[in-house]
């Protein structure tokens, strides 16, 4: 079944008194306590280079033109590395991981009706996300859990759900973390122009090398 509504996970960090960010948490009458922990966050905007957008869809189907390397896309790859800085800040990362992280590829998809993914992750990524230059509100990116609860349960929640479906608009950008198992729906829409990109920070690399 699906989450009741997604949007809830938008909101996973709540601030408390002392500025802290804590998780959502259900006291239990026993004495219990559970916390929610899928998935951390998927961060969403709808800020990014919206007035750009129109030059953006013209320029994707020049010639020889690469999403990654191009200056006419500078603006864009700043602000979505801007905005990955900012989730992982909220994640809890220190300023230098933050500051050490970087755009390691970004492609663009153009994608037709009928077109879909199996589920999958980017488990080599810290961060992966996907904005969305030309889309409609039908065709839908799926974020599941870590694991499948069975037999399936007679009310779902925040606890128990299997899945949880974000809608693709015109000029939003998401970001989840790169092991988060995700899947595109079944496209409705005749035409989607996707930027898909990882990002990376070189502390990882560190952290293993040592």
């Amino acid at each position: 079944m699906e989450h009741p509504d997604p949007f809830i996970i938008s909101t996973f960090f709540n601030v408390s008194k002392n500025g802290r960010f804590t998780t959502p948490e259900l006291n239990l009458h026993n004495g219990g306590k559970i916390r929610t922990w899928f998935p951390l966050s998927i961060y969403e905007t709808h800020t990014v280079d919206w007035k750009k957008i129109p030059d953006y869809q013209e320029k994707i189907f020049k010639p020889n033109i690469n999403v990654f390397t191009s200056p006419f896309f500078n603006s864009l790859r700043i602000n979505i590395l801007d905005h990955s800085k900012e989730f992982l800040k909220q994640l809890g990362y220190d300023d230098n991981f933050c500051n050490s992280s970087y755009i390691k590829n970004m492609t663009c998809e153009i994608t037709h009706k009928g077109h879909t993914e199996n589920r999958h992750a980017h488990s080599e990524s810290l961060l992966t996300g996907e904005y969305y230059l030309k889309s409609h509100p039908n065709d839908k990116l799926r974020f599941y859990p870590y694991q499948d609860i069975k037999p399936l349960v007679h009310s779902v929640n925040e606890l128990s759900y299997e899945y949880a479906t974000y809608e693709c608009r015109l000029g939003t950008l998401l970001f989840f973390l790169g092991n988060t198992i995700h899947q595109s729906l079944p496209q409705q829409e005749e035409e989607k122009i996707t930027i898909k990109f990882n990002v990376a920070s070189d502390s990882i690399l560190d952290k293993f090398i040592e």
